[in-house]
């Protein structure tokens, strides 16, 4: 058996199911209030027309009566003036056939001027009770995808923030690789300087052989120096790096908080949205129970 709004979910008329809203209101901004609005523009555009249409279905109904009276007061007169003429038969065979002819297409015209008008009035009446319910479930979705578009910004907050994880944690292991790179850099230098002071050491302890071998201690003094130099770069390098490396772990600290932030905020949201969908669950219910249940 066909509920009383059956009609609603036909092809021209357009309507939110309830089973259709029920799973999907979770799934983030769908913009189920667009569907209200259409709602309300169909029936505004249906009463506006069958109203226009009422006017001119008026007029045949008055005119189609006219006729039909007409063609029912000469379908009686024929059947009075035979049954006085009894005798005569024959005489009014082709009138009363006229006038038959005539009160049956008067007759259905008339019926269906007024099945028409009273179609539009259908439809004004339907349009009358369909636009404050509409009206009213516009408010309800409204709400649902405004809360529906805070989950959607929490899921790109989330999102933005996990990619700003990846990428810091990406640039920590960089830094903590480098900072290993030049400490391993600076091992290898100190080693080279301990490796020219020992041969240094020897070769001042060759007293035979102190002058000739000047030219390879002051060489050796050479590349200790020079290895200094390069130290204090590593080690100038390695404090830069450190500090980044500092600023990276506290960054990615702020991060976390934030993520934490986020995901709470989040599992706030689904209760809020189911509370609204209960509202609109019975909305629903109380509007259209001949339809759904």
């Amino acid at each position: 058996m066909k509920g009383k709004y059956h009609y609603i979910v036909t092809k021209n008329e357009p309507f939110l199911n309830l089973e259709h809203l029920k799973g999907n209101y979770r799934n983030g901004y769908q913009n189920f209030a667009n569907e209200a609005v259409r709602e309300v523009e169909y029936f505004e555009k249906l009463e506006k027309n069958a109203k226009k249409s009422l006017g001119v279905s008026k007029y045949f109904v008055d005119e189609n009566r006219r006729n039909f009276e007409i063609a029912k007061e000469e379908k009686e007169r024929i059947e009075k003036a035979k049954k006085y003429h009894v005798w005569e038969e024959g005489k009014f065979d082709k009138q009363s056939e006229e006038a038959d002819y005539y009160y049956d297409l008067n007759r259905r015209r008339l019926e269906e001027s007024e099945s028409k008008k009273a179609a539009y009035e259908a439809q004004i009446q339907r349009a009358k009770e369909r636009l404050p319910k509409a009206a009213a479930k516009y408010k309800l979705l409204k709400e649902l995808d405004d809360k529906s578009g805070e989950k959607e910004i929490y899921l790109r907050k989330n999102r933005d923030n996990n990619q700003e994880i990846l990428r810091t944690n990406y640039q920590l292991k960089v830094t903590k690789s480098r900072i290993e790179s030049y400490n391993a850099e600076k091992d290898i230098i100190n080693a080279q300087i301990t490796h020219a002071k020992i041969n240094i050491k020897n070769l001042e302890e060759t007293e035979q052989h102190k002058y000739d071998n000047l030219y390879e201690i002051n060489k050796f003094r050479d590349s200790i120096e020079e290895n200094k130099k390069k130290l204090k770069e590593k080690d100038n390098t390695i404090a830069y790096l450190q500090t980044e490396k500092i600023k990276l772990e506290t960054y990615m600290q702020k991060l976390k908080k934030n993520q934490a932030e986020i995901n709470k905020d989040f599992e706030r949201i689904n209760p809020q949205l189911d509370a609204i969908m209960a509202k609109i669950e019975a909305f629903y219910k109380e509007n259209y129970p001949d339809y759904l249940w």
